[in-house]
Protein backbone atom coordinates (compact mmCIF):
# COMPACT_ATOMS: atom_id res chain seq x y z
CA UNK A 1 0.00 0.00 0.00
CA UNK A 2 1.64 3.40 -0.59
CA UNK A 3 1.52 6.20 1.97
CA UNK A 4 0.17 8.48 -0.53
CA UNK A 5 -3.39 7.00 -1.06
CA UNK A 6 -3.61 4.78 2.13
CA UNK A 7 -5.11 6.17 5.47
CA UNK A 8 -5.34 5.26 8.88
CA UNK A 9 -8.29 6.23 10.52
CA UNK A 10 -9.22 5.63 14.76
CA UNK A 11 -12.07 3.60 15.01
CA UNK A 12 -13.53 3.02 18.94
CA UNK A 13 -11.22 3.72 21.50
CA UNK A 14 -8.68 0.83 20.44
CA UNK A 15 -9.11 0.43 16.86
CA UNK A 16 -8.01 1.40 13.93
CA UNK A 17 -10.02 1.34 9.94
CA UNK A 18 -7.20 1.12 7.30
CA UNK A 19 -8.95 2.65 4.18
CA UNK A 20 -6.96 2.57 0.44
CA UNK A 21 -8.32 4.95 -2.23
CA UNK A 22 -8.05 2.90 -5.43
CA UNK A 23 -7.23 4.65 -8.65
CA UNK A 24 -9.15 2.65 -11.75
CA UNK A 25 -8.56 3.68 -15.42
CA UNK A 26 -11.01 3.02 -17.70
CA UNK A 27 -13.61 4.77 -19.78
CA UNK A 28 -15.32 7.18 -20.03
CA UNK A 29 -12.86 9.40 -19.01
CA UNK A 30 -15.27 12.72 -19.63
CA UNK A 31 -18.18 12.85 -17.29
CA UNK A 32 -16.82 14.27 -14.59
CA UNK A 33 -15.22 17.66 -13.15
CA UNK A 34 -12.29 15.44 -12.09
CA UNK A 35 -10.88 13.20 -14.61
CA UNK A 36 -7.41 12.69 -13.80
CA UNK A 37 -6.28 11.28 -9.61
CA UNK A 38 -3.01 10.83 -8.61
CA UNK A 39 -3.81 11.02 -4.31
CA UNK A 40 -0.50 13.11 -2.86
CA UNK A 41 -1.41 11.96 0.61
CA UNK A 42 -4.32 10.97 3.08
CA UNK A 43 -5.48 13.33 5.78
CA UNK A 44 -7.78 12.02 8.94
CA UNK A 45 -9.80 13.94 10.35
CA UNK A 46 -11.29 12.42 13.74
CA UNK A 47 -12.85 9.35 13.84
CA UNK A 48 -15.07 9.58 10.70
CA UNK A 49 -13.49 11.42 7.98
CA UNK A 50 -10.52 10.34 5.95
CA UNK A 51 -9.48 13.13 3.02
CA UNK A 52 -7.00 12.68 0.21
CA UNK A 53 -5.08 15.89 -0.89
CA UNK A 54 -3.10 16.39 -4.35
CA UNK A 55 -1.59 19.91 -3.87
CA UNK A 56 0.19 19.70 -7.67
CA UNK A 57 -3.75 19.78 -9.46
CA UNK A 58 -5.44 21.06 -6.48
CA UNK A 59 -7.29 17.93 -5.87
CA UNK A 60 -9.07 17.29 -2.58
CA UNK A 61 -11.56 14.24 -1.59
CA UNK A 62 -13.61 13.70 1.24
CA UNK A 63 -15.04 10.24 2.68
CA UNK A 64 -17.57 9.80 5.24
CA UNK A 65 -16.02 6.61 6.51
CA UNK A 66 -18.76 6.10 9.13
CA UNK A 67 -21.90 5.77 6.02
CA UNK A 68 -22.65 2.27 5.24
CA UNK A 69 -22.02 2.91 1.39
CA UNK A 70 -18.86 5.60 1.41
CA UNK A 71 -18.78 7.91 -1.46
CA UNK A 72 -15.57 9.96 -2.49
CA UNK A 73 -16.77 13.85 -3.06
CA UNK A 74 -14.31 16.16 -4.57
CA UNK A 75 -13.74 20.00 -3.36
CA UNK A 76 -11.63 21.85 -5.45
CA UNK A 77 -8.74 23.61 -3.35
CA UNK A 78 -9.47 27.45 -3.25
CA UNK A 79 -5.76 28.16 -4.79
CA UNK A 80 -4.35 29.48 -8.10
CA UNK A 81 -3.12 25.99 -9.82
CA UNK A 82 -0.14 25.68 -12.14
CA UNK A 83 0.24 23.52 -14.84
CA UNK A 84 3.38 21.53 -14.88
CA UNK A 85 4.16 23.26 -18.25
CA UNK A 86 4.47 26.26 -17.06
CA UNK A 87 6.41 25.54 -13.87
CA UNK A 88 9.95 26.90 -13.35
CA UNK A 89 11.62 25.46 -10.36
CA UNK A 90 14.89 28.20 -10.83
CA UNK A 91 15.00 32.14 -10.91
CA UNK A 92 16.82 34.37 -13.17
CA UNK A 93 20.22 33.28 -11.69
CA UNK A 94 19.56 29.78 -11.78
CA UNK A 95 18.60 28.95 -7.70
CA UNK A 96 16.40 26.59 -6.67
CA UNK A 97 12.73 27.32 -5.68
CA UNK A 98 10.59 25.46 -3.75
CA UNK A 99 8.32 23.09 -5.20
CA UNK A 100 4.58 23.36 -5.39
CA UNK A 101 3.85 20.20 -3.05
CA UNK A 102 6.19 22.17 -0.22
CA UNK A 103 4.21 25.17 -0.46
CA UNK A 104 1.21 24.04 0.70
CA UNK A 105 -0.02 21.57 3.42
CA UNK A 106 -4.07 20.43 4.76
CA UNK A 107 -4.12 19.39 8.30
CA UNK A 108 -7.14 18.29 10.99
CA UNK A 109 -9.12 21.43 12.31
CA UNK A 110 -11.17 19.43 15.24
CA UNK A 111 -13.15 16.72 14.46
CA UNK A 112 -14.79 17.89 11.31
CA UNK A 113 -13.09 19.93 9.76
CA UNK A 114 -9.93 21.22 7.76
CA UNK A 115 -6.98 23.57 7.42
CA UNK A 116 -4.89 24.45 4.45
CA UNK A 117 -2.00 26.32 4.39
CA UNK A 118 -0.86 28.07 1.15
CA UNK A 119 2.62 30.22 0.70
CA UNK A 120 2.68 32.12 -2.23
CA UNK A 121 4.32 34.48 -4.08
CA UNK A 122 3.54 38.30 -4.09
CA UNK A 123 5.54 41.18 -5.80
CA UNK A 124 6.20 44.15 -4.46
CA UNK A 125 3.49 46.44 -4.96
CA UNK A 126 1.77 43.69 -3.22
CA UNK A 127 0.21 41.86 -5.98
CA UNK A 128 0.14 37.90 -6.81
CA UNK A 129 3.15 36.67 -8.79
CA UNK A 130 7.00 36.53 -7.96
CA UNK A 131 9.16 39.61 -8.02
CA UNK A 132 12.22 39.71 -9.20
CA UNK A 133 13.66 42.81 -7.34
CA UNK A 134 16.44 42.63 -4.98
CA UNK A 135 13.58 44.31 -1.67
CA UNK A 136 10.97 41.67 -2.89
CA UNK A 137 12.54 38.68 -4.09
CA UNK A 138 11.94 36.13 -1.69
CA UNK A 139 8.32 37.75 -0.48
CA UNK A 140 5.64 35.55 0.06
CA UNK A 141 1.84 35.48 1.60
CA UNK A 142 1.17 32.48 4.05
CA UNK A 143 -2.96 31.91 3.53
CA UNK A 144 -4.99 29.47 5.44
CA UNK A 145 -8.72 28.30 4.95
CA UNK A 146 -11.18 26.02 6.60
CA UNK A 147 -13.46 23.76 5.12
CA UNK A 148 -16.28 22.50 7.50
CA UNK A 149 -16.38 18.39 6.23
CA UNK A 150 -20.33 17.63 5.27
CA UNK A 151 -21.36 15.03 2.94
CA UNK A 152 -25.15 16.48 2.62
CA UNK A 153 -24.97 20.04 0.52
CA UNK A 154 -22.05 22.27 -0.79
CA UNK A 155 -18.67 22.87 1.02
CA UNK A 156 -17.24 26.02 0.77
CA UNK A 157 -13.58 27.16 1.55
CA UNK A 158 -13.08 30.10 4.01
CA UNK A 159 -10.24 32.41 4.49
CA UNK A 160 -9.13 32.35 7.97
CA UNK A 161 -5.56 34.21 8.12
CA UNK A 162 -2.95 35.83 5.81
CA UNK A 163 0.74 36.08 6.86
CA UNK A 164 2.60 38.56 4.92
CA UNK A 165 6.60 37.98 4.96
CA UNK A 166 7.43 41.47 5.74
CA UNK A 167 4.72 40.43 9.24
CA UNK A 168 6.72 37.21 9.71
CA UNK A 169 10.22 39.01 9.25
CA UNK A 170 9.61 41.30 11.68
CA UNK A 171 8.40 39.28 14.56
CA UNK A 172 10.08 39.07 17.99
CA UNK A 173 12.38 35.96 17.93
CA UNK A 174 12.76 36.46 13.94
CA UNK A 175 16.48 38.62 13.97
CA UNK A 176 19.38 36.73 12.40
CA UNK A 177 17.21 34.68 10.38
CA UNK A 178 17.28 34.66 6.67
CA UNK A 179 14.72 36.81 4.72
CA UNK A 180 13.70 33.16 2.12
CA UNK A 181 10.98 31.91 1.32
CA UNK A 182 9.86 29.28 3.67
CA UNK A 183 8.97 25.81 3.00
CA UNK A 184 6.69 22.66 4.40
CA UNK A 185 3.78 23.94 6.67
CA UNK A 186 2.83 21.38 8.84
CA UNK A 187 -0.94 21.97 10.64
CA UNK A 188 -0.37 21.48 14.16
CA UNK A 189 -2.46 18.52 15.24
CA UNK A 190 -3.08 20.22 18.82
CA UNK A 191 -3.74 23.42 17.66
CA UNK A 192 -4.59 24.30 13.92
CA UNK A 193 -3.63 28.05 13.75
CA UNK A 194 -0.01 27.01 14.86
CA UNK A 195 2.16 25.73 11.61
CA UNK A 196 5.76 25.05 11.38
CA UNK A 197 7.79 26.14 8.56
CA UNK A 198 10.94 25.18 7.29
CA UNK A 199 13.93 27.95 6.63
CA UNK A 200 17.01 27.55 4.66
CA UNK A 201 20.00 29.54 4.65
CA UNK A 202 20.23 31.04 1.00
CA UNK A 203 24.14 31.32 0.44
CA UNK A 204 25.87 27.89 1.70
CA UNK A 205 29.70 26.16 0.60
CA UNK A 206 27.67 22.34 1.11
CA UNK A 207 24.12 21.35 1.56
CA UNK A 208 26.03 19.32 4.47
CA UNK A 209 26.72 22.86 6.34
CA UNK A 210 23.90 24.49 5.08
CA UNK A 211 21.60 25.77 7.89
CA UNK A 212 18.27 24.74 8.38
CA UNK A 213 15.60 26.23 11.18
CA UNK A 214 11.86 25.42 11.97
CA UNK A 215 9.92 27.74 13.34
CA UNK A 216 6.73 27.49 15.14
CA UNK A 217 3.97 30.13 14.57
CA UNK A 218 0.87 31.08 15.54
CA UNK A 219 -0.64 31.89 12.14
CA UNK A 220 -3.71 33.68 13.76
CA UNK A 221 -2.05 35.62 16.62
CA UNK A 222 0.65 36.32 14.39
CA UNK A 223 3.74 35.15 17.11
CA UNK A 224 6.60 33.29 16.82
CA UNK A 225 6.61 30.74 19.27
CA UNK A 226 9.63 28.90 19.00
CA UNK A 227 12.82 28.85 16.65
CA UNK A 228 14.95 25.79 16.40
CA UNK A 229 17.95 24.14 14.63
CA UNK A 230 17.43 20.80 12.36
CA UNK A 231 20.29 18.97 10.38
CA UNK A 232 19.86 19.79 6.55
CA UNK A 233 18.46 16.55 5.50
CA UNK A 234 17.71 16.14 1.51
CA UNK A 235 14.23 13.92 2.69
CA UNK A 236 13.46 16.99 5.01
CA UNK A 237 10.02 16.92 3.81
CA UNK A 238 9.09 13.45 4.73
CA UNK A 239 9.52 14.17 8.28
CA UNK A 240 6.47 15.74 10.60
CA UNK A 241 6.31 15.94 13.85
CA UNK A 242 4.27 13.85 15.56
CA UNK A 243 3.14 13.56 19.91
CA UNK A 244 2.80 10.01 21.10
CA UNK A 245 1.31 8.89 24.36
CA UNK A 246 2.82 5.95 26.00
Amino acid sequence: MDTADTGLLRCGEDGLLVAQLEVTHHEPYDTADLCVLHPGRAVPVGDRFLCWVNNDTGTFLLCDMTEENPKLHYVPLPVDLVSPKQIDYSDDEGELLPRIENCRSIGAAGSSAVRLISIDHRCCYGGNGRSTCARSRFAFRVSAWILTLSTKGAMIWVKDGLLDSDELWALQGYEGLPHVYPECPVVSSDNPDIVCFIVREEHFVSHEERKVWMLEVDTRRKALLSVCRCTSDQYRVLHLPVNLQC
